[in-house]
């Protein structure tokens, strides 16, 4: 297998070292021209993703798509969102990642951009979204729904039955209790502790969480 990793920033380069260290082989780094500064990155040529068919032909070509929970404007992971939208159209495929380590039910897909990490546990009957990001050490517990587009950092535990709505943001170590449902957009900060349920677009901290007076939408990255 062979891919292309879009990103330049800390997850894409760690994404490439775990894909490597798999035995897959990166063969390039692609950003939007906006953000491409160099040729290279970390000894790899860096594509100018807006014209990235003139290298490599959509249909044969593998892409992970390595961006975090960043906001332009449409809440947390839009960013990656809209690259995945925009790939999708453009005829590339997206094979997501599965780390080694990482366990999951049989038949869980991994497809559609979900990248997961070493050390995630995903139990029997859970069902994750297109373009969801796992790190890792998170535990996603039976019956949980993680909706399209969420992003889930690093030690989070989801109780069983949860609902983490569309595009949210669960941070580093944070809780949700069995059964509540996380409101889509939402950012829960490091170490929240979610009790109960969550409206859209709210950040949410604290033990328990409590919500904050700014929406989600308007934090460019959490």
């Amino acid at each position: 297998m062979r891919v292309i990793v879009y990103g330049c920033g800390a997850l894409a380069e760690l994404t490439r070292t775990c894909l490597e260290a798999d035995g897959i082989e990166v063969a390039a780094f692609t950003v939007e021209a906006a953000f491409r500064r160099t040729e290279t990155h970390f000894g790899l040529p860096l594509l100018d993703f807006d014209d990235l068919e003139a290298r490599f032909a959509p249909g044969s070509t593998d892409l992970v798509i390595a961006v975090g929970p960043h906001n332009d404007g449409g809440g947390p992971n839009s960013v990656r969102r809209r690259l995945v939208e925009t790939a999708v159209a453009r005829g590339f495929r997206l094979p997501g990642y599965r780390a080694g380590g990482a366990r999951l039910p049989a038949g869980q897909p991994c497809d559609a951009n979900r990248i997961v990490f070493d050390g995630v546990l995903v139990q029997p009957f859970a069902t994750l979204g297109a373009n969801v990001v796992l790190r890792h050490g998170a535990q996603i517990s039976h019956h949980v729904v993680l909706e399209p587009d969420c992003f889930v950092a690093t030690g989070a535990v989801i109780g069983g039955g949860a609902r983490i709505g569309r595009g949210s943001f669960i941070g580093l170590n944070a809780t949700v209790r069995d059964g509540v449902s996380i409101g889509a957009g939402c950012i829960l900060g490091a170490g929240a502790v979610v009790l109960a349920d969550t409206a859209p677009d709210g950040i949410y901290v604290g033990v328990p969480a409590r919500r904050l007076a700014r929406p989600a939408r308007e934090v460019a990255r959490p």
